[in-house]
C-alpha cells in the first residue's frame, strides 16, 4: 500500500489537482496580446454555467477548437443554459454568492419576529431561488416582446418600402411575377395559375364590342 499512498499524496498536493489552472495562448487577432486557450474556456464555461467539469461534448469542442470561434463558442454557451445542468450551476452560484450555508446559524428576536424559526430559515434559500427565477422569466417575456414588436416593426417598415417602390416603379411587380413564376416553375407536377394585371382586363373590356355595335 506504500505505492498507492504515495501516488495519492503526490496527487493530492498537484496544483493541476487543487487548482483550475487557466493557460494562455497567442491573439491572431491582435498581434502581440494573449487570450484563453480552447480548454481552460471549456473550464471556465463549464464551472461557471454547470458548477462542474467539462462534459465530452465540451472537451471534443475545446479539441476542435471551437471555442476561440465567437459564434460557435456562443452557440455552445447557449446549447449549456439550456441543459437541465445549467439549474444546478445557477444554484451553486447564488447558494456561493448569499452564504446558503450560513442561514441556518441566523437567530432573530422573538419578539420582534415571533414567526421566525429554524423551518423559516431552512426554507429560506429555496424561496429566494423561486423569487429571483420568477424575476428572471419576466424579464425573458418582457424581452422576448420586445424582440417580437421591433421585428413587426421592421416587417412593415419593409413592405411599406416595397409599396412606395412598386407605386413608383410599376414593371417591377412585373418583374415579380416572372420571379415568382422562376422559383414555381422548379418543382415538377406543379399547376400554375398566373393572375392577369388589371391593366391588361380593362384593355379587353374597351375592345370588346358593346350590345347595338355593328358587327
Amino acid at each position: 500500500y506504500k505505492g498507492l499512498e504515495l501516488s495519492l499524496a503526490a496527487m493530492l498536493v498537484s496544483p493541476n489537482f487543487l487548482y483550475v489552472i487557466e493557460r494562455a495562448e497567442p491573439d491572431p487577432a491582435a498581434p502581440g496580446a494573449l487570450r484563453l486557450d480552447n480548454y481552460s474556456r471549456a473550464a471556465r464555461l463549464s464551472f461557471f454555467l454547470w458548477n462542474t467539469t467539462p462534459n465530452d461534448t465540451l472537451l471534443k469542442a475545446a479539441e476542435a477548437g471551437k471555442l476561440t470561434d465567437q459564434a460557435q463558442l456562443g452557440a455552445i454557451a447557449d446549447a449549456m443554459v439550456k441543459s437541465p445542468r445549467f439549474e444546478q450551476g445557477v444554484r451553486a452560484f447564488f447558494a456561493d454568492m448569499l452564504l446558503f450555508e450560513k442561514f441556518d446559524e441566523l437567530s432573530k428576536d422573538p419578539l420582534v419576529y415571533p414567526y421566525f424559526n429554524q423551518e423559516v430559515a431552512q426554507a429560506l434559500p429555496e424561496q429566494m431561488l423561486r423569487a429571483m427565477a420568477k424575476q428572471a422569466e419576466a424579464e425573458r417575456e418582457k424581452r422576448s416582446k420586445i424582440i417580437h414588436a421591433e421585428g413587426e416593426f421592421n416587417a412593415a417598415q419593409k413592405l411599406v418600402d416595397a409599396a412606395a417602390l412598386l407605386a413608383e416603379q410599376p414593371i417591377t411587380l412585373q418583374l415579380r411575377y416572372l420571379q415568382t413564376l422562376t422559383e414555381i416553375g422548379v418543382e415538377k407536377n406543379t399547376t400554375i395559375v398566373f393572375p392577369l394585371p388589371i391593366e391588361m382586363m380593362s384593355l379587353f373590356n374597351k375592345l370588346a364590342p358593346k350590345p347595338g355595335d355593328e358587327k
